[in-house]
């Protein structure tokens, strides 16, 4: 702020606003200062913020890395026992089905052998009653053992496809003749049997 010189100034008048122009210049010198400060002040507490904005967002990055990490290794794991169990359930059903092909063709063999006997059995039924009578136990024991696989192999393709009511059934059916069952197959049908609890 700057005063009007007149021509009839005092030398008091002038001192006195001498000190009024460095009154004002250390004020506007002390605003200046103060000015300078809250700035800076206001830059480091930006700055600030600013370094914890990257921290916390560093945190969450890493967590959200480790989280994928384990999920990833979970998956995995999991991938990793149902291709194993998928193959071990694989090969019991191809097991199955060679054995029940087996089965059926006894069983087509021995129903033509009792055909055979059953038209022999007009001229000489005594003669072959005793045979007719093991065919037809034998035809039985195969028709449960068939019975029994067929199930078996229906209970296995039933639990990889995830239906339990339906292998559940079919277990159900294999429990009355069992005893049937190769004893292979009757450790097949034990493990289901464990697996549906």
């Amino acid at each position: 702020m700057k005063f009007e010189r007149r021509g009839d100034i005092t030398p008091e008048e002038k001192q006195q606003m001498e000190e009024l122009e460095k009154e004002e210049e250390q004020r506007e010198e002390e605003e200046a200062k103060n000015d300078k400060t809250m700035k800076k002040r206001q830059r480091s507490v930006l700055i600030y913020m600013a370094l914890l904005f990257v921290v916390a967002l560093g945190l969450v990055v890493l967590s959200y890395f480790v989280q994928q990490r384990h999920t990833e290794n979970q998956i995995n794991d999991l991938t990793e026992q149902h291709s194993q169990f998928s193959i071990q359930a694989l090969e019991n059903i191809e097991e199955l089905q060679n054995t029940n092909q087996e089965l059926q063709q006894q069983i087509d063999e021995k129903d033509e052998q009792l055909e055979d006997l059953q038209e022999e059995l007009d001229t000489s039924e005594e003669k072959y009653e005793q045979q007719i009578e093991q065919l037809e136990d034998d035809l039985e024991q195969l028709t449960q053992k068939y019975t029994a696989l067929e199930a078996l192999n229906r209970a296995a393709v039933a639990l990889e496809n995830g239906d339990r009511e339906t292998a559940s059934a079919q277990i159900a059916i294999i429990e009355p003749i069992k005893e049937a069952l190769p004893e292979d197959m009757l450790e097949v049908y034990e493990r289901l049997q464990n697996r549906l609890g």
